[in-house]
């Protein structure tokens, strides 16, 4: 669909409120929220606007960007959107692999890096704790090397680099692997409960 036809937003559903540096309340056109669950329309929107960034990474692994993310999505047990404004900027979840183990999968437009803050604030408070809940034991993602601010915004996450694996990638690159163990994921809960009692 066109961008002046596109859907309003839907209710919000466990955001926090989001606040610019100056305390104001963020305009409608870039009010930054959390949707959950992440509907078929928005993965097609997000899609049709890849970044460079999530395209070069899927090339990586040899997926196909016209088709492969919507397949992940389509797999995903839950999956959350981050909207700027009433469209669509980032798409994240995870697909089981084995019982308790989840691969992380994300992908966006170029408006991404507008709702990183409230996607990291999110993540640590309701996502993680929401995982753990579900009896999710281990997460774990595949980054390539070169792509350093997406590793950095992971580990801010609190995601561990457990190793990096030489010439892994289609084009011979190496690529990092990042994971939270059951231990990690059971101490980021712990964290994050004592955080709210003592507020």
């Amino acid at each position: 669909p066109s961008l002046d036809r596109y859907r309003p937003p839907r209710p919000v559903l466990r955001s926090m409120n989001y606040r610019s540096a100056s305390g104001s309340e963020l305009s409608s056109a870039t009010q930054v929220q959390i949707m959950s669950p992440g509907l078929p329309l928005d993965a097609d929107y997000v899609l049709a606007h890849l970044r460079e960034q999530d395209v070069t990474e899927m090339l990586a692994f040899g997926l196909d960007p016209c088709r492969d993310p919507r397949r992940l999505f389509d797999m995903a047990a839950c999956t959350h959107v981050a909207f700027v404004g009433h469209r669509p900027a980032f798409m994240f979840g995870t697909v089981e692999l084995i019982p308790g183990v989840h691969q992380i999968i994300g992908f966006g437009t170029a408006q991404t890096r507008k709702a990183i803050p409230r996607i990291t604030a999110f993540s640590r408070n309701v996502w993680i704790p929401d995982l753990v809940a579900q009896g999710v034991r281990r997460i774990q993602v595949h980054i390539p090397e070169t792509h350093a601010q997406s590793i950095a915004w992971l580990l801010k996450c609190g995601l561990k680099h457990e190793c990096t694996m030489k010439s892994y990638a289609v084009d011979g690159g190496a690529v990092v692997q990042l994971a939270a163990s059951q231990e990690d994921l059971l101490a980021h809960v712990r964290i994050q409960r004592d955080r709210k009692s003592t507020r």
